[in-house]
């Protein structure tokens, strides 16, 4: 069962995870503190956590159930919640992102009909081409948690599965950024199979040494996890290779490598009580990680509307305020939005 405390550290990891977004886009606009802090290209670093912490915690909640539980009947109580949390903010926020592009304020091309086929989840404009990919897993997540309760004493086939499928569909499938699953199918099932292999460990009767094992392996390898991400940044993979100029999108295609860090990094969080849990467990983070959703959908409008008048601000208080004005605006958003149909959620909730 993850207690409390992980529960705080995982919503850090989602503020840490938002923040590589918010800091690449920033930084790919010019507003630098200084021009070795630039995280341009890490971005999708951090839609990657997000991907595995989703298909993780929501897995968790069926393998939690076990096989006591009706799907037929869990199921609708299931897509209404994720309906609930993710399509009326997105909704809210793809028609903001609208009106401003018909006075004149473009942030990204769409007409009508486009706009049509973003709420239909058919496609996904800008920021938004996570949410149609995001749904149709949702529809995934049953089936695949229902074959792991099912399967879930066959440790070992679960396992030599599990690894022979992400493996060979990562390298069957093109790996390219479009507003469906396919080619985030493995990814996500990385989480999934990750839930899996946590509540099978949770189960599992281990000594007190072999826990204190874990622990501190888990501590060592959450931060060089941390590291590897930052040093897969191009500004500082360049620094690695002595390349200048590495594109910016030089590691967004390798979606395996993106995926398995990402499910490394949830694991030795969740099981580790070091110096990055506490880190990722404090308030800040916690903050950051409710209002993440928020933030993700909402900062392109804060960064186009700062943009507009860059030419008046330093690059050091550009940045500053596109901080500060994405998280206040988020955090009206989170308290107008997101927390009134989180708590209707959780009413359905069986």
């Amino acid at each position: 069962m993850i207690m409390n405390g992980e529960i705080k550290s995982l919503t850090g990891l989602r503020g840490l995870a938002i923040i590589f977004v918010l800091l690449s886009h920033a930084n790919k606009a010019g507003f630098l503190l200084f021009n070795e802090f630039d995280f341009s290209g890490g971005g999708r670093y951090g839609v990657f956590i997000f991907f595995i912490l989703s298909s993780f915690l929501l897995t968790k909640q069926f393998l939690a159930l076990g096989e006591g539980i009706s799907f037929k009947a869990y199921f609708p109580r299931y897509l209404m919640r994720r309906f609930l949390r993710i399509y009326p903010l997105f909704v809210s926020t793809l028609l903001v992102y609208y009106v401003f592009h018909v006075f004149g304020h473009t942030i990204w091309e769409f007409d009508e009909w486009d706009l049509l086929r973003n709420i239909l989840l058919l496609e996904g404009t800008g920021v938004f081409w996570v949410i149609p990919v995001e749904f149709q897993y949702y529809f995934c997540i049953p089936v695949i948690s229902a074959l792991l309760v099912k399967y879930y004493d066959n440790f070992v086939e679960v396992i030599v599965f599990s690894i022979a499928f992400i493996i060979l569909y990562s390298i069957s499938i093109d790996a390219k950024y479009q507003a469906n699953i396919g080619p985030f199918l493995a990814v996500f099932y990385i989480g999934s199979f990750l839930a899996y292999l946590q509540d099978s460990l949770e189960k599992l009767k281990i000594t007190e040494r072999a826990s204190w094992c874990l622990n501190k392996t888990c501590n060592v390898v959450s931060v060089i996890c941390l590291i590897v991400f930052v040093l897969l940044v191009p500004k500082y993979f360049g620094y690695i290779v002595g390349v200048d100029n590495v594109p910016v999108g030089y590691f967004h295609n390798s979606f395996l490598l993106l995926g398995v860090l990402s499910s490394i990094l949830v694991f030795t969080v969740i099981n580790s009580n070091g110096v990055i849990k506490a880190i990722l467990a404090n308030r800040f983070f916690n903050f950051v990680g409710k209002v993440s959703f928020s933030s993700y959908l909402g900062h392109y409008l804060v960064l186009a509307a700062i943009l507009k008048y860059s030419e008046f601000f330093l690059p050091e208080v550009a940045f500053v305020m596109f901080f500060l004005l994405t998280f206040l605006f988020s955090y009206v958003s989170f308290r107008l939005i997101e927390e009134p149909l989180y708590r209707l959620g959780r009413k359905k909730r069986v």
